[in-house]
């Protein structure tokens, strides 16, 4: 409606500085409502953004209900942004087959590697954890039920902020996450 960005505005507010106790406070920080690239007029970024925000759920409801459908989309279109980014790309996304490669490392049993996977873990950390990929992909490996705590930090604060809606949008809650 011609209030989207308005509505979009006060909902970011909300979740920032009401919602969780401030866990994410300056989560859309780098969102530009304003920004030209969505339109020089506020009615033409309005359009747009309900034009685009149309698509999206055209598309979503073609899915099934039972899979991570946002989170997976998020994550597919981050690692489309890394493919056309280029080598800065590697700064914020792991791409997928190394993640895989690697959670899967990370999970088995280290002691007796040929029992095969852990089948819980306390805790798991990325000290350079860029959009959260890696993260989650060690929580698909071990199921929800399977990891404790995730850890991460980020030096960047728009791939900071990518990493915890990464988090948000695989249904992983504010309690079981700390990035930093």
């Amino acid at each position: 409606n011609g209030e989207l960005l308005h509505t979009l505005k006060k909902g970011f507010d909300y979740i920032e500085n009401e919602s969780f106790e401030s866990t994410f406070k300056g989560l859309f920080s780098e969102i530009n409502l304003h920004s030209e690239k969505l339109g020089k007029t506020n009615d033409e970024r309005n359009a747009e953004l309900c034009n685009i925000i149309t698509k999206i759920e055209q598309g979503i409801v073609k899915f099934s209900k039972d899979t991570d459908i946002l989170g997976d989309a998020y994550e597919f279109l981050i690692g489309q942004f890394a493919a056309g980014s280029g080598k800065k790309a590697g700064e914020f996304y792991t791409p997928q087959q190394i993640s895989t490669i690697l959670s899967s490392i990370v999970t088995l049993d280290s002691h007796n590697p040929a029992t095969g996977k852990k089948k819980k873990l306390d805790k798991v950390m990325d000290m350079a954890c860029g959009s959260g990929s890696l993260l989650l992909n060690v929580r698909n490996q071990l199921g929800k039920n399977g990891l404790g705590k995730i850890y991460g930090q980020e030096k960047n604060i728009t791939t900071y902020n990518l990493a915890r809606m990464n988090m948000l949008l695989h249904g992983v809650k504010d309690t079981e996450f700390h990035i930093h």
